[in-house]
């Protein structure tokens, strides 16, 4: 009997031991598996960084004349002399784009306080976009960017809602992002009143420049002129 108990102690005592054995060789496994995903992930972020850095400093060389520069943005320019003023008063229409993508009658309803910036999600462009909310802020706007709330899902329905709600738009057209224009476009279609701006070159004529352009030749003249011109769609909103 006693050596039946002792065969069994020692067989458990094996298996207990294969299986911690086991245990520990998958736990070290797993370790390094995830330290490569991690790494990889690393890797690859600091890849696309680096592509989008490279991508953003080409577009900055191709516009770096006057020719070149009407050239890339003729369309969007075109299209703010024929749109409405961003200081006249625009309510939405939901229409069947908008019905599809789920939104209602009360997503499309416009807060009068509110500015929707279009901005690449780029640190290059975050100094341009800390200049907006803090005009915007001073002369009592709120002011939001696509990326500020975390969205799971497709994103589009959330953007048109922004858009809808704004009673303005800024649009920061540097970079020509794709995101950036295809959210103009939208904007131009709903009828939303839209600003936008640009850091200019030293060769692009100032006489590009109305309210509807801003061309900036640094942080404190973006600062003045956008301050200057949500000043006059507040005093528009309140006539």
């Amino acid at each position: 009997m006693i050596e039946i108990d002792l065969l069994t102690v020692l067989t458990l005592s094996g298996v207990w031991i294969s299986i911690t054995f086991a245990a520990l060789v998958y736990y070290k496994s797993s370790r390094q598996r995830t330290y490569d995903e991690e790494k990889s992930r690393a890797n690859l972020e600091m890849l696309r960084e680096s592509y989008e850095r490279k991508m953003y400093e080409m577009m900055d060389r191709l516009v770096r004349t006057e020719e070149r520069w009407k050239d890339m943005n003729h369309l969007v320019l075109s299209a703010q002399k024929r749109e409405l003023s961003p200081y006249e008063k625009h309510d939405g229409t939901l229409t069947e784009f908008l019905k599809a993508h789920g939104l209602t009658s009360e997503d499309i309803e416009v807060d009068n306080d509110s500015v929707f910036v279009l901005t690449p999600f780029h640190q290059k462009y975050q100094e341009a976009f800390n200049v907006i909310s803090d005009v915007c802020r001073e002369v009592g706007l709120r002011c939001y960017r696509g990326d500020e709330e975390h969205i799971s899902g497709d994103l589009l329905p959330h953007t048109l809602k922004q858009l809808c709600k704004a009673r303005l738009v800024i649009a920061n057209i540097d970079g020509r992002n794709p995101n950036v224009f295809y959210e103009l476009g939208i904007a131009h279609a709903i009828d939303k009143g839209t600003i936008l701006v640009s850091k200019s070159l030293d060769e692009v004529p100032v006489d590009l420049k109305s309210n509807r352009l801003l061309l900036y030749k640094d942080q404190n003249d973006f600062k003045e002129q956008l301050k200057t011109a949500l000043t006059r769609a507040l005093v528009r909103k309140n006539a």
